[in-house]
């Protein structure tokens, strides 16, 4: 009898839960880093089409995966052009884009000669400019693993990552390990004349735990 009217209660909340439930997730296309991604690759379409330029940019999924607690996903910026200056700038930096949920994100950063200034010039390299030496880094949230390249890039001694989705651990050191120069290679950086140990941790309850048990 109570099953029976359990069920009679919530059949009608299960079809009609999208206007009985005030809580919603956004589409991914409505707000978020992947929005402003997609913004920017429809304005340089316009904009050529305005200035009669032969150029077409398109932002490509390379990477899309449910994770229990997020959805993780990876882009890139494709841009034909006729443009020798901008087609210069975009195989200075080989470089995509990681999402997770379509908001957070951080750059997957290839080889070339413009990695050494992101190291170096932005966000990822301000805390090294003491340049201490036998650095031990901690990084919690993989991302794309730019502050791994960034430790790589400044000596450290050590480097343990730490991020709570297990599939953004498995791309950066799976799918993508090659592209980024395999800096998350565990033990050792085949690069680097002398190995440096890089571990990375899937740890999905508390990273105070984590921070206190690895010693850093």
């Amino acid at each position: 009898m109570c099953s029976a009217l359990v069920i009679a209660i919530s059949a009608p909340l299960m079809v009609y839960a999208e206007d009985v439930f005030p809580y919603q997730p956004e589409p991914a296309s409505s707000r978020g880093q992947l929005a402003l991604l997609q913004k920017s690759v429809d304005t340089i379409n316009e904009r050529a089409a305005e200035l009669g330029v032969e150029q077409r940019a398109a932002l490509t999924e390379k990477f899309d995966r449910w994770d229990p607690t997020a959805r993780v996903q990876v882009h890139e910026l494709e841009l034909e052009t006729s443009d020798p200056d901008q087609q210069e700038i975009l195989n200075s930096l080989p470089s995509m884009w990681f999402t997770q949920d379509s908001s957070y994100g951080s750059p997957l950063m290839g080889d070339g000669p413009g990695r050494e200034a992101m190291h170096e010039r932005t966000y990822f390299g301000a805390g090294y400019f003491r340049r201490q030496p036998d650095m031990d880094v901690l990084v919690i949230g993989l991302g794309g693993a730019p502050d791994v390249q960034t430790a790589l890039h400044f000596d450290a001694r050590s480097i343990t990552g730490v991020d709570i989705n297990r599939t953004t651990v498995g791309m950066v050191e799976g799918q993508f390990a090659e592209f980024l120069g395999q800096p998350c290679h565990r033990g050792r950086n085949p690069s680097r004349s002398v190995g440096v140990p890089v571990e990375l941790f899937h740890e999905p309850l508390q990273l105070g735990q984590v921070h206190a048990d690895e010693g850093t």
